[in-house]
């Protein structure tokens, strides 16, 4: 007796451990499925601009010349861009008095009221130090309970005593949600510019802004939900995230909502 029981023991402990095994078996062959579909798997949406025939052969495709980029020849001309709306920075130009003396006589030139004017489109970025000087005065009255100095207000700052001002972190933020760039060739750029900022400090500035910007994101949604057409899209991101009683990994959907003037997603 003290033999079955002994065998019905170690039957008990194959079938777990057994069970165990397969279970991590199907695991690893779920994420094995998983990383063949995405290797696999077209990379989006959209077909190549080489290849948009839809498998149907046209024989007069292969006579016709490719349409070269850019502006084409009998295309109009596009509008000359305007840039009214920067400001003017005047840069008087003159003559050495040797240059305006008549090169016979030496009798000099006489000024005149008009000037040739020409405009050309230039950027100036620089970092500078803004030094702030609060001033300080002294009361001249006798007024008892009174403090006997007074000194102007300090600025405000987006980060309460943070070393870097407003326009700093609009740079860097625009760089990051405008143009999509990491922070770090934002600092890279900005070293060029004889400005070096410590990359801790600037990752951690925008979780420190982030409670500022949220009254911003609230009416964004609010206007977005007032929108009488709205686009939509939606896709699946691959989480290899394992869940208790799943053999096939999680999909997270992250759905993209879009209007006229502005767009988020979740």
């Amino acid at each position: 007796m003290a033999g079955v029981a002994e065998r019905e023991l170690i039957w008990a402990w194959l079938g777990r451990k057994n069970a165990k095994l397969q279970k991590e078996i199907d695991s690893f062959r779920a994420e094995n499925r998983q990383l063949k579909d995405r290797l696999l798997a077209a990379k989006s949406e959209k077909k190549p601009s080489k290849d948009r025939s839809h498998r149907l052969d046209d024989p007069k495709a292969a006579d016709t010349p490719r349409r070269p980029r850019g502006q084409q020849p009998d295309a109009p001309e596009p509008p000359r861009r305007d840039y009214w709306h920067l400001p003017v920075v005047e840069e008087p130009l003159e003559l050495p008095p040797d240059e305006t003396a008549c090169p016979k006589c030496g009798k000099p030139a006489a000024e005149m009221n008009q000037t040739e004017d020409s405009e050309v489109i230039e950027v100036e970025v620089r970092a500078y130090r803004r030094r702030v000087r609060r001033q300080r005065y002294r009361r001249t009255c006798d007024c008892p309970n009174e403090s006997q100095t007074l000194i102007a207000p300090a600025p405000a700052k987006l980060i309460p005593k943070g070393r870097y001002g407003i326009s700093v972190w609009v740079h860097l933020l625009l760089v990051k949600l405008a143009s999509h760039r990491a922070l770090g060739n934002a600092i890279e750029a900005l070293s060029h510019y004889d400005l070096d900022l410590p990359q801790g400090t600037i990752s951690d500035g925008p979780k420190r802004i982030s409670p500022l910007l949220e009254p911003v994101y609230e009416a964004i949604l609010a206007r977005n939900a007032q929108s009488f057409y709205r686009q939509a899209d939606q896709t699946r991101w691959s989480v290899f995230v394992e869940q208790e009683g799943k053999n096939r990994l999680p999909l997270v959907a992250l759905g993209v909502f879009r209007r006229r003037h502005d767009r988020f997603s979740h």
